[in-house]
């Protein structure tokens, strides 16, 4: 019973649309943008400097605005920033806390994983794709952008289509 269980689900997350998957995101309101606070809570002068430049990057869209604290104002629309080594095979992970019904977060965290970023290229590259998932964005396949997967490709910046994405995403609705 548990692998028909089990396949069903398998073959219902093939079939279903983009949409009905998509990421999680931030509830922007009548807002002209979304404003999220990055907390620079366990992390080193090194990575911090990344993760801000990468910001930057990401508020070009004209739909988020990040603001970097030491300490959010408040649980909502706050991502705390980590980094450390871990026996994890990522470079990087993002975490969400969001409400399943609506879709939209309030909570997040930024792990950034040393035993990885051995260079300025993978910092740059990770702190930028795992930026990308906290604003609301998946992977890629194609394009030159930090948000498709792995390695094999060291792309460290959004590029138009990301922008166009969150564009879409944070439109008025």
């Amino acid at each position: 019973m548990r692998k028909l269980v089990a396949g069903i689900a398998f073959v219902a997350v093939l079939v279903l649309p983009a949409t009905v998957l998509a990421q999680p995101r931030w509830y922007r309101g009548a807002k002209p943008e979304v404003t999220i606070y990055v907390e620079k809570t366990r992390v080193g002068a090194t990575n911090w400097l990344y993760v801000k430049r990468a910001g930057i990057e990401w508020a070009r869209s004209g739909r988020i605005r990040i603001v970097f604290v030491n300490r959010c104002p408040s649980r909502w629309y706050c991502v705390k920033v980590y980094e450390g080594r871990s026996s994890r095979n990522m470079a990087g992970w993002a975490t969400l806390s969001y409400d399943p019904r609506t879709n939209y977060a309030w909570y997040g965290s930024l792990h950034l994983n040393n035993r990885y970023l051995t260079s300025s290229a993978t910092r740059r590259k990770t702190v930028c794709h795992e930026l990308g998932h906290i604003v609301g964005l998946g992977h890629r396949t194609t394009g030159r952008t930090c948000m498709r997967d792995g390695f094999t490709t060291l792309y460290r910046h959004p590029d138009a289509t990301d922008y166009a994405n969150l564009r879409r995403i944070y439109a008025r609705r």
